[in-house]
């Protein structure tokens, strides 16, 4: 089962499969944007 998904788009996608250090670099770590966007979510009532 999978807890956490990160919600891309198919060029953000393919950018991450393509090169996952690349992407890292340039966006942040893959956990870092999942803490983002659960602590967007929140914020925005998207999540209670």
């Amino acid at each position: 089962m999978t807890l956490f998904v990160l919600p891309l788009c198919r060029t953000h996608h393919n950018e991450l499969h393509a090169d996952t250090v690349a992407f890292e670099e340039k966006y942040g770590s893959q956990l870092e944007l999942i803490f983002r966007f659960i602590d967007r979510a929140l914020a925005i009532g998207v999540l209670a």
